[in-house]
């Protein structure tokens, strides 16, 4: 396992050091903001705590973002100001009546395509915290993980369920040609949650 992480590490690092030489020329604040939002977005869904919009606007959701999630959902969309990134806030209720939320980080312009040096620092960034919280055994690396090329992605997953009892998934993916940028972190839609289980931890 710990050969795996490093392995996801080693890669990402080497993506963005490839293109170090030109680092200068990318804005840090896009590092800087995906990791704020990124951290937002986990925090909220892996604590089951309202979503901390401090210093964000309130935006129109996107026609492309709008998803019809299980029986009935609410979407609302939160932009940093001066930023490429903005988030999506998504709870949905399934046939069973269970409610799941997913906070997603989006490129504010749909046309915005990320350089290969952007790309490759932020993987650097997600492996980063994957690393620091795999590390630290509040996550584990997704046994079920698999690279279907041509997209570049990455995932971890929260050791134990969250206070809601539902599994928690992060994830960033984002298409070669860079045109295609999704992050972010959901409670997952594939595993049941039981909220019995997360009242014994």
């Amino acid at each position: 396992m710990i050969y795996k992480l490093l392995g996801v590490i080693f890669g990402a690092s080497v993506a963005a050091t490839f293109f170090i030489w030109k680092s200068q020329q990318v804005d840090q604040s896009l590092e800087q903001d995906f990791v704020e939002l990124f951290e937002r977005c986990r925090t909220s869904i892996e604590t089951g705590q309202p979503f901390d919009s401090t210093g964000l606007e309130e935006t129109e959701v996107r026609k492309n973002s709008k998803q019809n999630y299980g029986m009935s959902s609410e979407q609302v969309a939160w932009a940093l100001p001066g930023s490429d990134f903005q988030v999506l806030l998504t709870a949905w209720v399934g046939r069973n009546n269970v409610t799941r939320h997913l906070c997603d980080i989006e490129l504010q312009d749909e046309r915005r395509l990320l350089s290969p040096v952007e790309q490759g620092l932020l993987m650097r960034q997600f492996a980063i915290l994957q690393g620091k919280y795999v590390g630290a055994r509040t996550h584990k690396l997704d046994p079920l993980y698999v690279l279907i090329p041509p997209v570049i992605m990455n995932t971890f997953l929260l050791s134990e369920r969250n206070p809601r009892g539902c599994s928690v998934i992060s994830t960033i993916s984002m298409g070669p040609d860079g045109y295609f940028f999704s992050a972010g972190s959901a409670e997952q839609r594939t595993k049941k949650c039981e909220p019995e289980k997360a009242a014994l931890q």
